[in-house]
């Protein structure tokens, strides 16, 4: 169990590794985390240039990203995130490409 990571070593035992402990469900995650998930966004919009082509995957930091890229130009957005397609519908300048999966 050690080797998949689905319990970590502790003195005495074992604890479930907090990867496997369950998730807060989105709505949650942003009452909470906002302000880490807002600078991480903010940090990451640093980075994108425009014209870059980027992947956004899921996720709460990922579609607070996508609102510091609105107005940008040339982006092209690869995305299963549905949270952010209502951000780029109107923007003529950014290209979106959603993918999907079963």
């Amino acid at each position: 169990m050690l080797r998949c990571r689905a319990r970590q070593r502790s003195n005495g035992g074992a604890a479930p590794s907090p990867a496997h402990l369950p998730r807060l469900a989105v709505n949650q995650r942003v009452a909470t985390e906002s302000a880490e998930i807002e600078a991480i966004a903010r940090l990451a919009a640093t980075i994108v240039k425009d014209g870059d082509t980027l992947i956004l995957d899921t996720g709460t930091t990922t579609a607070t990203l996508a609102t510091q890229l609105v107005r940008r130009h040339g982006l092209h957005v690869i995305t299963n995130n549905l949270m952010v397609l209502p951000l780029f519908a109107d923007e003529e300048e950014i290209a979106v490409t959603v993918i999907g999966g079963e």
